[in-house]
């Protein structure tokens, strides 16, 4: 049958996700910069693992040493800064939420997760702090998105050259203050052990 309620549930929990957004365009802004966040370690990794397990076993190796990583990582910075203050502030404010319940739950829970590294995590919040800065005194929302944004940002001196520039400089320098505070090569290995990896499909 026709799983009506599900269709229904997931129809309430859409139409309470485009509250925040006016427009269709918007809540694509805010996806576009969510996947940006979520997706910029990835770069780090490469760069990372390629210092920490040199002579692992690799079916692919990615040429170009820390050219690829370091422009993909720029390129995250760039949808995050081209998507406006007006995106980004909810998203920052989504961020935070998401930020406390990790630490309720760490505080209330008793769990068998790895220990938080906050060392090697720490370009993370840095990073995202510099976006957010060059985000709100960028010029990438119009007056009016600028003027109905919670702090009045998104209306600044950084325009789209300036401001590109800017968030390229800030990518590179984060990848290599991230990849200078990577997790020893002994932890690092010591975490792919323990990740769990599907059985090599056998042939019946």
């Amino acid at each position: 049958g026709v799983p009506w309620v599900s269709i229904l549930l997931m129809f309430v929990v859409g139409c309470f996700f485009f509250l925040p957004f006016p427009a269709w365009s918007k809540f694509i802004g805010f996806i576009s910069s969510a996947f940006a966040v979520s997706f910029a370690p990835g770069c780090l990794v490469v760069g990372a693992l390629r210092r920490q397990l040199p002579d692992q076993d690799r079916p692919f190796r990615l040429p170009g040493g820390d050219l690829i990583p370091v422009l993909a990582f720029i390129a995250s910075g760039l949808l995050v800064f081209w998507s406006g203050w007006s995106i980004n502030e909810k998203m920052l404010i989504g961020l935070l939420v998401g930020y406390v319940v990790f630490v309720i739950y760490h505080v209330t829970t008793k769990h068998d997760t790895p220990p938080v590294d906050f060392k090697a995590g720490s370009w993370f919040p840095v990073w995202l702090a510099g976006l957010m800065i060059f985000s709100y005194f960028g010029e990438m929302d119009a007056s009016a998105e600028a003027a109905g944004s919670l702090l009045n940002g998104g209306d600044g001196f950084l325009g789209i050259g300036l401001g590109s520039l800017v968030i390229a400089v800030w990518s590179v320098a984060m990848y290599f203050y991230a990849i200078a505070v990577r997790l020893p090569a002994r932890r690092a290995a010591a975490y792919i052990e323990k990740t769990p990896t599907d059985a090599p499909a056998t042939a019946s």
